[in-house]
């Protein structure tokens, strides 16, 4: 999984700009405002919404359900102008068509500095760590229910309180598609999204 964890790392340089200098570091100042409080509570009922649904895997009925839930639950927070999926097929293993969907949101729109939030919706078609069935889809609680479930959280309190920069969360589809060691097969909505950009001349400040 080494590969894997590389092209992470040289996403987020890439995503970063790779600029270098003080210029390029973020810098921290007192504003004297009041921070929203993170609830726990409300993202674990993310996670819990989530994992109801099954295997989030492409081509499952969980993964049809979920991107439903999930393109609703953002609209509830930042509005239905401000959300939009980026379709897009990919051929799977058994020759099949796969439809797939990054899911994004923009909250304060109308800000041209802004910052990316990012996680994968999708869930392994695969238990490859499983010495009994490796075949079998995850359920993914943690990977990638969680991630998710902190980036609505986050829209929950953008909603409340519009942020001080722009904010694009982007939930990628097919990131864990792949069998272990096949590279080419991972990171399928990032890909997209890098090769045919929703925005053009998109810039974030970073992107997590």
């Amino acid at each position: 999984m080494k590969n894997r964890y590389l092209f992470i790392s040289l996403l987020f340089i890439v995503i970063t700009g790779c600029s270098s200098g003080d210029d390029s570091e973020l810098q921290f100042t007192d504003k004297n405002q009041p921070v929203p409080n993170f609830n726990a509570d409300s993202a674990y009922a993310y996670v819990a919404d989530q994992v109801k649904m099954g295997p989030r895997n492409p081509g499952s009925e969980g993964h049809r359900k979920t991107k439903d839930y999930l393109v609703e639950k953002l609209k509830s927070y930042a509005g239905d102008r401000y959300v939009f999926t980026q379709e897009f097929t990919h051929r799977g293993y058994q020759g099949d068509t796969l439809q797939m969907a990054n899911i994004i949101a923009a909250f304060n729109p109308g800000s041209s500095d802004r910052i990316m939030l990012c996680a994968h919706w999708d869930t392994r078609p695969r238990a490859d760590q499983d010495s009994a069935d490796t075949s079998t889809p995850i359920l993914g609680a943690d990977d990638g229910a969680s991630g998710v479930a902190v980036l609505l959280e986050l829209a929950r309190l953008f909603n409340n309180e519009q942020p001080p920069v722009g904010v694009d969360i982007v939930l990628f589809d097919g990131e864990d598609y792949g069998k272990e060691g096949d590279i080419a097969q991972y990171f399928l909505g990032s890909r997209f999204w890098s090769n045919y950009p929703p925005v053009k001349n998109y810039n974030p400040r970073f992107a997590i």
